[in-house]
Order: structure tokens, then sequence, then C-alpha cells
């Protein structure tokens, strides 16, 4: 079904037009517009059909939370051949998309508020001020795009130390549930290397992971998800390993199969990433200016200018760079990436 998108003014370094405190978004999408609350649009229907309708920034604390940088000890290494089955393998990202599940609340709904939160970082308390903040708004669902827990990139860490950071993610999402119970989420580069695997752990029980598979959120809409990093790089060099993906190679490898699996969709489709498209300015952090890191992966951005993508693809959600909040547009595609909560 056609979309008729409103463009919104490119976010292009150095002007990163999001204040420092925009932490979290909530986006209203639906197939009637008078559903749709008054605040800035961000695309508008020109038929019957799902598209996102509006986008409002919460405030909450500019106040930024020092996190603490957590060394681990690397010892009893488990590397990506003994210990992750899958992890660089395509064909089990494709077939690990094969299923798709329905989340069976929503199915019948012709409209979702939804809440899009990223790069919390193991920081319960700011989601507990986010919940206070969100007492009058109605959310039908939570995206949660990465960065849930704040663990050292670390492809050795021992089982213990991903065993604690599993649990970190854990109480995140538990938090979250808080707000509401249904929360789909994808790893970041600082949450466990066992979220990347075939079979990653359990959340919870009503959770959603949702890395390297597609799933259909209501009738004619499904989310696309994909987690992970790929190197950032400032003046050509390399200031950002990745994770856990080494190179912007190893990334295409797991990530393509899963876009080609799903290249004959005629629907409409929310991707979310923890990376978002390079060279755009809500990957690109110019906060040192004028020597602006480019935290982005090219293979995204290559992919969501694809007609592959652009037929299906209206909403991209990502996170990753912290510096670069903000909204901008790929052709049909409105890509946000809120920042992290704060």
């Amino acid at each position: 079904m056609p979309f008729g998108l409103v463009r919104l003014p490119s976010v292009v370094c150095p002007i990163i037009e999001s204040p420092n405190n925009h932490s979290v978004f909530l986006l209203s999408i639906g197939t009637d517009v008078a559903t749709s609350p008054p605040v800035q649009p961000l695309a508008r229907a020109s038929n019957n059909g799902w598209r996102s309708s509006a986008v409002s920034a919460l405030h909450l604390s500019a106040t930024d939370i020092e996190r603490k940088d957590d060394r681990v000890a690397t010892q009893n290494p488990r590397n990506i051949e003994k210990g992750y089955p899958g992890y660089g393998n395509a064909s089990n990202a494709t077939r690990l998309a094969a299923d798709m599940q329905e989340v069976d609340q929503l199915q019948s709904k012709t409209s979702l508020r939804i809440l899009h939160v990223t790069d919390v970082h193991y920081v319960l308390e700011n989601i507990k001020r986010l919940k206070e903040r969100l007492q009058t708004e109605k959310i039908d669902l939570i995206l949660l795009s990465g960065d849930n827990a704040d663990m050292a990139m670390d492809r050795n860490a021992s089982l213990d130390t991903l065993q604690k950071y599993e649990e970190d993610m854990r109480q995140v999402v538990q938090a979250l549930e808080a707000i509401n119970p249904i929360v789909i989420y994808i790893p970041g580069n600082h949450d466990s290397f066992t979220m990347f695997g075939d079979h990653p752990p359990e959340m919870t029980p009503q959770s959603i992971g949702v890395h390297k598979k597609c799933i259909q959120l209501a009738s004619g809409l499904r989310l696309m998800g994909f987690g992970g990093s790929v190197p950032g790089f400032q003046l050509g060099k390399q200031v950002l390993e990745g994770f856990p993906f080494e190179t912007e190679e190893n990334f295409a490898e797991e990530f393509m199969p899963l876009v080609e699996q799903f290249s004959n969709f005629t629907g409409n489709i929310i991707f979310m990433t923890h990376i978002g498209p390079s060279s755009l300015g809500t990957a690109v952090d110019c906060s040192d200016i004028p020597n602006p890191v480019e935290f982005g992966s090219e293979t995204v951005r290559q992919t969501m200018e694809s007609d592959t993508l652009q037929k299906s693809v209206f909403l991209h959600l990502h996170g990753h760079s912290h510096g670069a909040r903000g909204s901008i547009m790929i052709g049909r595609t409105t890509v946000v990436n809120p920042g992290p909560l704060k």
C-alpha cells in the first residue's frame, strides 16, 4: 500500500537539530489519521495502509548520567568458532528468519503507539524516571534497539561474565515491561556475545528478541531486526571496534541474507537496527567539530537506499551514535535515532 511521506528537514552535520536531552521517541503509526496525536508529522497516508503519522521527543533530564566503563578480565576464551554456532554463517541467518512470529495482542490493531528506547546501558534509574514521565501516555509496545547492558566489547569474556551481562539486560527488559508488557528488543555492541547466537538466552517469558528475525506486529505490518555494530572511524582511522562484527564485511555476511529473505514482501516494514546508515546525521557524531566520527554502516545505508527496501520499509529506528540524535529521510523511509536514554 502506498505512503505519502512528509519530508523533514535533514539532520546534517554539523547541525544537530535535536536538543541534547532527547532520550526516547514515542511514535504513532496507523491506518486512521484521526487517531494520531497533534505532534510533528512524519508521514501522511495517501491511501489505506500503515504509515508513521507522528513522532514526539520526550524531554527528560538534560544531565548525562555517567556510566562506569567496566573492563572485564579475559580468561577462558569463548571464541566464535567454539562458543557461538551460527555466528558468521549466512545460511543460519536465513534459517532464523524463516518462521514468522506474530504478536497476538496486536493483530487486531489498526493503529499503534510505539515507544522506542535505545542505549540504556543498564542505568535502571533512567527507566524509572521514564515510567513516571509516561504515566498519562497510552503505549501499545516498546521497541528496544540495543546497548541494553554495558559490557565491554570483549570476544574472549568468560562464561560468568557473559551470564552477568545477560542478567543486566534481562533487568532492563523487566523494568521496561513495567511500562508496557510488550517489549521487543535487539542487542547492541555492549550486550553479551551470547545474544547474537542462533539460540540466544530468553530475557523474559513475554519479551521478543528479533535479532536476525522478522515478526508480524499487526496485519500488514512487520518488524525486522538486526543488532550489533561495525567499527567506527574518525578522519579515516578506526577509533571504535565493531561488536560482534569485526569488519563491515562480517556484518554484511549476516545482514544481507535477512534482507534478501523479505525482498519480495509487498507489505509495510519497520526496520530496527542498533547502528544507523553511514554518512547520515543520525549516525555521524559531530560533537568533535570539525572531526566527526562515523558510527554508521555502509551496508545498512546502501540497503536502505535500494529498491528492495524502499518499496516496503517506511520507518527505520536505530541508536548507537550518542551524539547524533535526530531524524532524516532516505527516499521514502524516515530514519530516527532518539539518542541514549538519559
